[in-house]
C-alpha cells in the first residue's frame, strides 16, 4: 500500500502502480502479469469498488511496476481514490490517490516560477463581477486614497484636502446637508444679529442686565421688597379697621343683619304680612278722607268749628266745634 499522488479531477492520467512481488518467496519481481480492466478496481471516496472505466490493460515497467490508464471518468470524484490489483501469483497491490479539483490541482502541482502557491480569486461570494472590482480597486490602489473606484480626494484624512473625520461618530451627511440647505440669507442676516455686539446679542445683554437688576430688586432690602413691605403695612396692619380682614369680617357681619332684614322685609310684604296690613289700613283711611273730602265743609263761626254737608243739602252731616282735633258733635252717614 502507498499514496499514488494527486491527481486532477475529470482529466485522464498514467498511474504507475505496483511493486508486483512473488507471492511464494515474497520478493522477485512479477514481471509477465497480464492486468486486464477487469483485474484493476476503483474505489471513490470509500464506496464500493468497481472495475476501472478505461479498457486499457496495464503494462509492464520496470521492476514488477506497470503502467496503468485512467480515464475522466474514473478521475470524477474529487477526494481519495483507491485503487486495488488482486493478480494471480503476486501478491496483492493497493495505491491510494487524492483527486483534486481542476483550479485547486494547477495551484498546488503546475510548475511555477518561485515558492508561491498560486492562489488566483475567480468569485466573491460566488460573484465573479465582484472579483474582477476587487481586482480593478486593487490595481488603481493609492497610499493616500486607498483602493480605487471612489472619487476620495488625494490626501490623508483629516488632513488638509482630505477627508474629514467625525471624531465622536454618527455623522449624518445628508442630515447636515438638510440644514445646511436652510440657512438662507436672512437667516444669515440672524445669525449676525447673535454675534457679539449685534442687535440680538445687545437685546439679550439688556435683559440679562435687567433680570440681574431685578434679582437685587427682591433680595431683603432691595427695592421691590421695601415696596412690598410698605403694601403690607399699608393695607394690613395700617388700615382704619386694624387690618383688611378684620373690616372684612365686621362688614360680612353687618352684611348678615341686613340679609336678614331684608328676608324679614320680605315676610312683611306678602298678601296679609304686618306692612301689607298697614298698608291696607293706610289705603282705607285715605279712601275715607276721599269720600270727605267729596262733600262739601263749612267753617260756621269765628271759633273754628266745622259743619260737614252732604253735597248742596242744608242738612250738616257732621259738625265739629275744634279744627285742630276735629271733636265731633254730631256724625252722619256719607252718601
Amino acid at each position: 500500500m502507498g499514496f499514488g499522488g494527486f491527481l486532477q479531477a475529470n482529466t485522464a492520467v498514467d498511474v504507475l502502480i505496483g511493486p508486483f512481488i512473488d507471492d511464494t518467496d515474497g520478493k522477485t519481481a512479477e514481471t509477465g502479469l497480464t492486468l486486464s480492466q477487469a483485474d484493476i478496481k476503483l474505489s471513490k471516496n470509500g464506496q464500493a469498488l468497481a472495475q476501472k472505466n478505461d479498457d486499457t490493460a496495464a503494462a509492464h515497467d520496470a521492476n514488477g511496476y506497470y503502467n496503468c490508464e485512467l480515464d475522466a471518468t474514473d478521475t470524477n470524484t474529487e477526494g481519495t481514490l483507491t485503487l486495488i490489483v488482486h493478480e494471480s501469483g503476486a501478491l496483492p497491490v493497493r495505491m491510494d490517490f487524492m483527486v483534486l479539483s481542476q483550479a485547486a490541482y494547477a495551484s498546488l502541482v503546475t510548475a511555477k516560477d518561485s515558492g508561491y502557491m498560486d492562489v488566483n480569486v475567480k468569485a466573491v461570494s460566488e460573484d465573479t463581477t465582484a472579483a474582477d472590482n476587487l481586482e480593478s480597486a486593487c490595481d488603481n490602489y493609492s497610499v493616500t486614497r486607498g483602493l480605487a473606484g471612489t472619487a476620495l480626494p488625494a490626501a490623508a484624512a483629516d488632513s488638509a484636502g482630505g477627508l474629514p473625520i467625525s471624531d465622536a461618530g454618527g455623522l449624518d451627511l445628508d442630515a447636515k446637508l438638510a440644514n445646511t440647505n436652510e440657512v438662507t440669507a436672512a437667516r444669515m442676516g440672524a445669525l449676525t444679529d447673535l454675534i457679539d455686539g449685534g442687535r440680538l446679542d445687545l437685546i439679550l445683554d439688556a435683559i440679562v442686565a435687567d433680570t440681574n437688576e431685578l434679582q437685587t430688586d427682591w433680595v431683603n432690602g432691595g427695592r421691590l421688597d421695601l415696596l412690598i413691605d410698605a403694601l403690607y403695612a399699608a393695607i394690613i396692619t395700617n388700615a382704619a379697621g386694624v387690618d383688611i380682614a378684620a373690616d372684612i369680617i365686621a362688614l360680612k357681619a353687618e352684611t348678615a343683619t341686613i340679609l336678614a332684614d331684608t328676608n324679614e322685609l320680605q315676610g312683611d310684604l306678602v298678601n296679609g304680612g304686618r306692612l301689607d296690613l298697614l298698608i291696607d289700613a293706610i289705603k282705607a283711611a285715605i279712601d275715607k278722607c276721599e269720600d270727605i273730602l267729596g262733600n262739601k265743609m263749612d267753617i260756621t263761626d269765628a271759633t273754628g268749628a266745622v259743619t260737614l254737608y252732604a253735597d248742596d243739602s242744608t242738612t250738616p252731616l257732621l259738625t265739629s266745634t275744634v279744627v285742630d282735633d276735629l271733636t265731633t258733635t254730631s256724625r252722619g252717614k256719607l252718601s
